[in-house]
């Protein structure tokens, strides 16, 4: 379950090694894709970073994916804090775990998920504003 190859030649194992969690902190909430070693980000831009290379690279394949409903950004909440995770055909991975589990894993682990999901235009959004936020 800790490989899920999809549409490209993605290698979960380097990109977490080269990973380093780095908060917004009091700035603005910035969305980003990260493109090149090493990677500096949050949460979200963990969950969409795996995404963009699951999906070759393409953020039309990306977005075809969230508009399809295959992946998810989905947000939740761990020790009270706003969180997320990435939801790819029935897994979730994120910043914390570096790997893919069953969603009960996190919930047995105190995720608590909110019922509703980043919509695609919503992502979209974000990351426009964390362009120009740059």
């Amino acid at each position: 379950m800790n490989e899920m190859k999809e549409d490209s030649n993605f290698d979960l194992k380097d990109f977490n090694k080269h990973f380093t969690y780095v908060s917004d902190g009091r700035r603005r909430d910035r969305w980003h894709i990260m493109q090149r070693k090493p990677y500096r980000g949050d949460c979200e831009d963990y969950a969409l970073t795996v995404l963009y290379n699951l999906k070759g690279r393409s953020l039309l394949r990306m977005f075809l994916s969230l508009i399809k409903r295959q992946s998810r950004i989905r947000h939740c909440k761990v020790n009270g804090n706003g969180h997320a995770t990435l939801k790819y055909k029935g897994k979730y991975i994120d910043n914390g775990y570096k790997r893919w589990v069953k969603k009960d894993t996190m919930k047995k682990n105190g995720y608590k998920f909110h019922k509703i999901h980043y919509l695609p235009y919503v992502v979209l959004l974000k990351l426009l504003k964390g362009f120009i936020l740059k």
